[in-house]
């Protein structure tokens, strides 16, 4: 069938037309007589040993989980004092940047349009303009 040829009654044909594949009639009979027989699972095992191991390594996790807790307490507030620094360290480093853009203001702006021109051009490809 040429491309030019396909429309959809066409191809509707042709599909029509094609061999269907029927499976036998004891397919599926014979595909399941073919399947391994499932083993049915040991019944658990409910020994005191068994209770005891997990109640052990229950405890083991819950002291683990309450040791790791406690040091991050203490580490939190042994560190507030130095987070508290760093903080208005950065609010004077903003207000420092701020003041200095409010200030330039113009400047900056003249030098971010020719930024993005000079980007924009090398992107589109009108380099030889500038």
């Amino acid at each position: 069938m040429r491309p030019e040829n396909l429309s959809d009654e066409r191809l509707d044909q042709v599909l029509r037309r094609q061999p269907r594949w029927e499976p036998p009639r004891h397919f599926a009979q014979a595909v399941i007589a073919r399947m391994p027989v499932a083993i049915p699972a040991p019944p658990p095992r409910r020994s005191l040993a068994v209770v005891f191991r997990a109640a052990a390594i229950g405890a083991l996790g819950t002291s683990l989980t309450y040791a790791a807790g406690m040091l991050v307490v203490s580490a939190t507030a042994a560190l507030i004092p130095g987070a508290m620094t760093a903080a208005a360290a950065y609010e004077m480093f903003l207000d420092v940047a701020t003041a200095l853009l409010i200030e330039h203001a113009t400047l900056i702006g003249w030098i971010s349009a020719a930024v993005m021109l000079s980007v924009a051009a090398s992107v589109t490809g009108a380099r030889e303009w500038i």
